[in-house]
């Protein structure tokens, strides 16, 4: 399990009686250098420094970028397993997802969907059941930031039609935008452990579900309960 560095053919030939050779995935033999034993820890290291980097207010995506730069040019992963390790689906599905929100919001399809659930009947703590779970169910398709840019011209009317303000309607979206537990893409945190974890569909909903109906029940009671509506 030991980590070398394969050392380049132009800088063999300055030094050729540097490193050891070794055996390349290829069948061929190249020379390298054995890394240090404190080397194998390196990936902590690079890990707690964009958590750190994140916390001092640099841009997430910044920081992972430098790590994976980091992770490459170590050679702890090859430019092909970075490339091929990125969900373009998910990434893909998120972007539009914002787009579909603000495509609702100019034709007016948001507040003609929310409009219509308001005068649907229901009334009081059944209409604020309604949208806590129409909020965590989109954010388990969606993405939780991808809910909230497409239910947000929906809440609105909803929490209008109970006479509350509209800090109410953001109220449920802050709070249900991150209750789909029961799929990959409800929680950044399942889409970190996915992959690493070995993890499929079915597991998130087995456990996640449960935790997802909890949530967002508890969630419209204190809603209800902070707005008087019960």
């Amino acid at each position: 399990n030991n980590h070398y560095f394969i050392i380049p053919s132009w800088l063999g030939c300055c030094f050729p009686n540097w490193g050891e050779p070794v055996t390349t995935h290829g069948g061929g033999s190249q020379r390298a250098v054995l890394a240090p034993s404190w080397f194998r820890n390196i990936t902590i290291v690079i890990f707690l420094g964009i958590i750190i980097a994140a916390s001092l207010n640099v841009d997430l995506a910044a920081a992972s970028g430098v790590g994976v730069c980091l992770y490459v040019i170590l050679g702890i992963m090859t430019p092909g397993e970075a490339i091929h390790v990125i969900d373009w689906h998910l990434i893909i599905g998120i972007a539009l997802s914002f787009g579909l929100g603000t495509a609702m919001t100019n034709s007016k399809l948001g507040p003609y969907v929310g409009y219509k659930i308001a005068t649907s009947g229901l009334t009081g703590f059944p209409m604020i059941v309604v949208s806590c779970f129409i909020t965590s169910i989109f954010a388990g398709i969606v993405s939780n930031k991808g809910s909230v840019s497409l239910l947000f011209p929906v809440i609105t009317p909803m929490m209008k039609s109970l006479g509350l303000p509209p800090k109410a309607g953001a109220i449920v979206l802050a709070n249900c935008c991150v209750a789909g537990f029961f799929s990959i893409v409800g929680c950044p945190s399942h889409m970190v452990i996915f992959a690493p974890g070995r993890f499929r569909q079915i597991d998130f909903f087995l456990y996640g579900f449960p935790v997802f109906v909890v949530y967002t029940i508890l969630t419209a009671v204190f809603v209800a309960l902070e707005y008087g509506v019960i």
